[in-house]
């Protein structure tokens, strides 16, 4: 069954460059979603595709240490309402 989830990465100095690993992470699971910068710094990804792929993407996300120093991390699971896969950029 597909499921969604949304991760939520706040901290200092997080690195955007890890959004090309991200996506090509995505991408090798077979995933759908978006990568993107919020206005107050922080790292939104949401993804899309079985769950199994799900937990292991959210699993690498989180002990990645590309990111910086990481002070808040989330994961919340939601259904999925089946989009593809982007970078957004200015949101």
């Amino acid at each position: 069954m597909n499921r969604r989830l949304e991760i939520g990465i706040a901290g200092r100095e997080l690195k955007k460059s890890s959004f090309a690993w991200i996506e090509r992470l995505a991408s090798e699971l077979d995933l759908k979603g978006a990568c993107f910068t919020r206005p107050d710094g922080s790292i939104r990804v949401t993804a899309e595709g079985e769950e199994p792929a799900l937990q292991e993407f959210a699993r690498k996300i989180e002990r990645g240490n590309m990111f910086g120093t990481v002070e808040n991390f989330f994961i919340r699971w939601e259904p999925a309402d089946n989009r593809g896969f982007r970078v957004l950029v200015g949101c």
